[in-house]
């Protein structure tokens, strides 16, 4: 239960009038309550608007792709749930997942599965690998966790220098 379900919960037993007869202050007391809450809210996302449009662009993502918003909610709050390390490790993977795939593209190979291609087409793409081994080699795994750690602490502190005053 969130603390909004409590305080409407509370709202609708105080004011619902059947077995409980609330008195004006038992009313006050909860009207404070609820608008304490909706400032605070306002107030919260005001002051993390930078981190409020993230997560409704990456929870529009979701919503897409799962065509389901209560899934789309229990991925997003598992993802921040877990530690930043591991948001930096996928990233990581995505990343030189990228950059092999850009250097396949360099060398005229195609990133399509190898059952999916001819003996010739997997004769001719031995072959480029085999004279270009090592600009190949370079472009797998290229990126450390230690370096993609590193950039994305930049980037993201200087969004957030940059874009937090502006909200």
């Amino acid at each position: 239960m969130t603390i909004e379900n409590a305080l409407q919960r509370i709202h609708w037993r105080a004011s619902s009038q059947q077995n409980y007869k609330p008195n004006p202050k038992d009313i006050e007391a909860v009207n404070f309550m609820v608008e304490w809450v909706n400032r605070e809210k306002n107030q919260s996302i005001r002051k993390h608007q930078i981190f409020a449009k993230l997560y409704s662009t990456y929870l529009g993502e979701l919503l897409l792709y799962y065509k389901d918003i209560d899934q789309a909610q229990k991925e997003i709050n598992k993802v921040l749930s877990e530690p930043i390390k591991d948001s930096f490790f996928w990233f990581r993977e995505k990343f030189n997942l990228v950059e092999h795939e850009k250097a396949l593209k360099v060398l005229h190979i195609s990133n399509a599965p190898y059952y999916m291609k001819s003996k010739d087409e997997l004769h001719r793409e031995n072959e480029i690998l085999q004279d270009n081994q090592e600009y190949f080699l370079k472009h797998v795994q290229e990126w450390s966790l230690e370096n993609i750690t590193k950039s994305l602490k930049n980037q993201i502190t200087e969004s957030i220098n940059r874009y937090d005053k502006l909200t």
